[in-house]
């Protein structure tokens, strides 16, 4: 493992917005940049094929060159990184990109997304309820996400989808272990149900 791949593993688990310097671009002759930038650049999105976001800069320290466009981008992703949405045009723009590509079906339910708010920015970082749990389709997901770094000019930085669902468990209904269990990992309010049982261990009908 280089450098390099270590330094972006930290990055991508720490949600940090990076990007890519190639140094020493003043050694490389003027004729031969254009095929030696397309294999570099082949070779980044291949090596880092989830960072495919991050811009790369062909730099010489040396001679101080491009130097100013790498401070630039560093300043756009840093303002990006922090960057807020809000929620009314989150969920106007959820609306718009679901009648497009309508959620597929899985196991016999429609995967519906009924609302998406931002939680914190710093990676921007969103909450997405849905009315199934840990069965939503990735590909139709990183299509959301690519779609929401399009429309809220979030390119460059690395951002974050937590699903949670709607679903709560039936009243009236006695759970095993494992049900608490999995109600428990669903979110809040499916784990307060499940804690707040009635005497005969029940769960109560106010979580209908």
């Amino acid at each position: 493992r280089t450098s390099d791949e270590h330094g972006h593993r930290i990055s991508e688990a720490e949600g940090r917005a990076m990007v890519i310097a190639i140094n020493k671009w003043d050694l490389v002759q003027e004729d031969q940049r254009p095929r030696i930038r397309a294999e570099i650049l082949d070779r980044v999105r291949r090596k880092f094929s989830n960072v495919k976001y991050c811009p790369v800069v062909f730099i010489s320290a040396k001679q101080g060159h491009n130097i100013a466009t790498l401070m630039n981008n560093v300043m756009v992703l840093y303002k990006r990184w922090n960057a807020r949405v809000p929620t009314s045009r989150l969920n106007t723009f959820l609306r718009e990109f679901m009648l497009r590509w309508p959620p597929p079906w899985r196991f016999g339910s429609k995967c519906n997304v009924k609302y998406i708010t931002q939680v914190k920015p710093r990676p921007p970082t969103f909450v997405m309820w849905s009315n199934v749990y840990g069965k939503f389709p990735w590909n139709y997901l990183q299509q959301l996400r690519n779609a929401i770094r399009d429309e809220f000019r979030l390119d460059g930085t690395p951002m974050r989808i937590v699903v949670r669902t709607t679903a709560m468990p039936k009243p009236h209904v006695r759970l095993s272990k494992s049900d608490v269990l999995k109600w428990k990992r669903m979110g809040p309010r499916q784990a307060e149900a499940v804690r707040d049982l009635n005497r005969r261990g029940l769960v109560k009908a106010k979580y209908r």
